[in-house]
């Protein structure tokens, strides 16, 4: 890693460069039972998590200098 925070990767293919996600872009796949037993896979958007991750820090009124470890339950998808 460098000093600006870029990672590279021994012997990594040179070239191809990722795109920067989009608000509607899928970020994550939960698989869950939901409330019905039978599983589902439900696509979580880059935009719900920022919205999510928002919600947090101005509840418990973070800012920068602040570090927050977030422990959730098992029991939930976020565990």
């Amino acid at each position: 890693m460098t000093d600006q925070g870029n990672v590279h990767l021994i012997d990594a293919a040179s070239g191809a460069t990722a795109e920067e996600p989009k608000a509607d872009d899928i970020a994550l796949v939960l698989h869950t039972s939901g409330s019905t037993g039978r599983p589902k896979r439900v696509p979580l958007r880059h935009f719900n998590l920022a919205v999510s991750s928002a919600n947090i820090a101005n509840t418990y009124a973070l800012s920068e200098e602040d570090v927050a470890l977030c422990i959730m339950p098992l029991f939930t998808f976020m565990g």
